[in-house]
């Protein structure tokens, strides 16, 4: 394994970050049904298709922290990555609006834990424009997960014993 990629199980390597949408947008595709139509944000802006009755729901992996590293000898980083839920609609209230639709995202996706990441919790739902009679809001989640450097097997000795002393009184 190398640095933020992890082998998926076709034996190709993808992005650790395209693994956790393709996980999202597959736990929506189960929880929501298909009265969502749920995809991967489209990379390229005419791959979006505009007209549709039923809500759409996008999901882009937009944002990584990493925090200080936790070793002085090979490096190991925790990290947050933030997904936007792209949520859009042509009417904001009643079954097919935002609203109910970002209600049943938040139950469907609230504690999924995609692959090598923690489980998911809500950052913030954001109102992002109305143009041509589309409604548009993010549901930004996250999670936590782990990176290290890929490094050779410790050579260093090796600790072959260890005694440990007590007395009674000091669990008295």
């Amino acid at each position: 394994m190398g640095w933020g990629y992890q082998p998926c199980k076709t034996g190709i390597d993808i992005m650790l970050f395209e693994q956790f949408e393709i996980d999202v947008r597959d736990q929506l595709i189960q929880s929501l049904g298909s009265g969502v139509e749920v995809e991967l944000e489209p990379e390229v802006e005419g791959q979006n298709k505009t007209p549709f009755a039923k809500p759409r729901v996008s999901i882009l992996f937009d944002q990584s922290e990493f925090e200080k590293q936790l070793s002085t000898q090979y490096i190991g980083q925790s990290e947050t990555g933030r997904c936007a839920i792209i949520i859009r609609s042509r009417k904001l209230r009643g079954p097919d609006g935002i609203y109910t639709t970002t209600e049943n995202v938040r139950i469907s996706i609230l504690g999924f834990a995609p692959t090598n990441w923690s489980k998911i919790w809500l950052q913030k739902f954001v109102f992002l424009k109305k143009e041509n009679g589309l409604w548009e809001y993010a549901l930004i989640i996250a999670s936590k997960s782990m990176v290290v450097e890929d490094a050779p097997a410790d050579t260093g000795p090796t600790l072959q014993s260890a005694t440990a002393t007590y007395t009674d009184s000091q669990y008295n």
